[in-house]
């Protein structure tokens, strides 16, 4: 191990600070634009499922499906999913990117069969909400389920208690090998 001298590791402390205050000062902007690319922003949120088991990762990146409606908030409420690109191969797991302007951060999803509806459902968690969409991603285990064709809908959480318009929703199909 090497130890740098003290004016070298001070100088590398402030530095490492200064690129954290930067990264918290860029974080609270207040921008309208939605978020940058998920692969360089910090994506949180860990996803729930139903289903469980082994897990492996088989996305391929492309733009596929956005939905936007007026609500409440300060910006409308959307949701999109950014990859996996529509019919889509996947294995053990379904990992699933996009964006979303949902109450409390909150993005359902689901995971219909033609045959048998929901086999598996739960949700992400956003970024943040209310003055933009934010980044949010989910890892399903869906090697319980049986080789064919799939499709995963993200939506705004409902805070209405069902009462209105259906809120906004995004949807791709994927097929399980």
């Amino acid at each position: 191990m090497t130890v740098l001298p003290f004016r070298r590791r001070t100088a590398a402390a402030l530095a490492v600070g200064a690129l954290l205050l930067t990264g918290v000062a860029a974080c609270g902007s207040g921008s309208d634009a939605t978020a940058d690319d998920p692969d360089t922003s910090a994506v949180s949120g860990a996803a729930t499922d139903t289903a469980t088991g082994p897990a492996s990762d088989s996305a391929a990146p492309s733009a596929a499906a956005t939905a936007s409606a007026a609500s409440d908030g300060a910006a409308p409420a959307s949701v999109s999913i950014e990859s996996p690109a529509n019919g889509t191969k996947v294995g053990e797991t379904l990992s699933v990117r996009g964006t979303a302007n949902s109450p409390e951060a909150n993005v359902p999803w689901e995971v219909d069969s033609p045959i048998d509806g929901v086999v598996v459902s739960g949700s992400a968690t956003a970024d943040g909400w209310l003055d933009k969409a934010y980044p949010w991603k989910a890892e399903i285990n869906v090697s319980a389920l049986q080789p064919g064709t799939y499709t995963f809908t993200a939506r705004v959480d409902d805070d209405s208690n069902k009462e209105g318009s259906k809120p906004p929703e995004a949807t791709i199909t994927f097929t399980k090998n």
